[in-house]
């Protein structure tokens, strides 16, 4: 799977999730759930300036879980290159809140709720999920020749750890942080998109906070250090 693929799929979804967009309670997932999921998203006033600025609406949805909840790709050498994908296991329920940023290539800001059927079986996907994000560790540079003759040059670092600041009944958060560089040849253009993701165990659920900058600089320790704050925010709203 391909990694920048991946992230222009976040970023569309960023876009799309404008204004209040709660989906309708169906039966496919628990009511009760629904609705007490939609009352304890993040608030704009949780985000940290150091993100940025947003708009006041947030964007809800709620789905039944998938079987396999996808947590990243190793960086690829090449452009033909097939790397592979690595997952934990899937929730019972996936509750999603979004802020977008303001402005053009403005970031954007997603919580995801991933509730099990038991606090013993997030806790089991979460042991599995702090092993397979190691697996993403690296560097990686990959060349793509566009139609009109020009060059994309993609180059990734991906680095993962612990989040002492973010820790819930002895067990830290942990995070996978993207360093992405798309330089356009030979004109030079640069675009980076880096993110940054933190994972919290939650009681029965693992709160995924995730932030994409769609910026032209690196991501700086302020700012994820404020993802950080937010993933806090996140487990507070949750429980209140």
């Amino acid at each position: 799977m391909n990694v920048r693929r991946i992230v222009t799929a976040l970023c569309t979804a960023g876009v799309i999730a404008s204004g209040i967009a709660v989906a309708p309670a169906a039966q496919a997932y628990d009511k009760d759930g629904y609705t007490y999921a939609a009352g304890h998203m993040i608030e704009r006033s949780d985000i940290p300036k150091a993100l940025g600025a947003y708009r006041p609406a947030l964007g809800f949805g709620a789905s039944v879980g998938d079987k396999q909840l996808y947590l990243c790709s190793p960086p690829s050498t090449s452009a033909d290159q097939d790397t592979p994908s690595y997952y934990a296991p899937g929730p019972a329920y996936e509750y999603t809140g979004t802020y977008n940023g303001r402005g053009k290539n403005a970031p954007f800001l997603i919580v995801t709720v991933n509730q099990y059927a038991s606090a013993p079986k997030a806790i089991k996907a979460f042991d599995l999920l702090k092993d397979r994000i190691k697996k993403c560790e690296g560097t990686g540079s990959s060349t793509f020749t566009e139609d009109d003759g020009t060059t994309d040059v993609f180059s990734q670092l991906i680095t993962t750890g612990v989040v002492p600041s973010v820790t819930t009944a002895g067990v830290a958060s942990v995070f996978v942080s993207q360093n992405n560089l798309d330089q356009t040849l030979p004109d030079g253009a640069v675009s980076i998109s880096d993110s940054y993701s933190v994972y919290s165990l939650f009681g029965d659920t693992i709160i995924q906070t995730g932030y994409y900058s769609n910026s032209t600089t690196n991501l700086t320790t302020a700012q994820r250090k404020a993802v950080n704050q937010v993933a806090f925010n996140a487990e507070t709203r949750w429980a209140s």
